[in-house]
């Protein structure tokens, strides 16, 4: 043990406080930067969950559209027409009827031969529209449903203050 009082070591307290307001530092500093990193991982959350429900909801359109034998509505944000056999049902000789609209609440949906009601299935929420527009053999937008040849869909789709917009042109084979 030491005699002499002034040879022993320790920390003053001005140190302590110094190293409390160093560490004090890094963390909210890191704080900031985690902070930072969740908010991207919520925003590209929400455009890998948004953007997967529209684009299928638009390959399904697509896929549908691609397969009239005949429109029967054709609107900015429905569309209704008849397919051979879309059911897969085995009767070919049968026409399926096929009516894509937006609701009011933002809700992209599916009614097959006027099943659920009328109301349908949501096939993608948070849609914004017009997301149809008709085209004849000119490439000129049209309202008269035997003149259709080509038809545009628009899919922009709305969470909180984020949006995304999938486009894609469908030429129906039987038309």
């Amino acid at each position: 043990m030491p005699k002499n009082k002034k040879n022993i070591k320790g920390v003053t307290i001005i140190e302590l406080i110094m190293t409390i307001v160093i560490v004090g530092a890094l963390v909210g500093g890191s704080a900031m930067y985690i902070k930072e990193i969740i908010g991207l991982w919520h925003f590209l959350s929400f455009r890998s969950d948004v953007v997967s429900q529209a684009r299928g909801a638009l390959v399904r359109i697509s896929r549908e559209i691609r397969q009239a034998n005949s429109i029967n509505t054709a609107q900015s944000s429905r569309i209704n027409f008849s397919a051979a056999d879309l059911g897969a049902d085995d009767a070919d000789t049968l026409n399926d009827t096929v009516e894509f609209y937006l609701n009011n609440s933002n809700e992209l949906r599916r009614v097959f031969n006027n099943d659920n009601s009328g109301q349908g299935y949501v096939l993608a929420s948070g849609v914004s529209g017009p997301i149809f527009i008709y085209y004849d053999a000119g490439k000129a937008i049209t309202a008269q449903l035997d003149q259709i040849k080509m038809i545009s869909i628009t899919l922009t789709v709305n969470s909180g203050n984020q949006s995304k917009t999938l486009r894609t042109l469908v030429y129906p084979r039987n038309l």
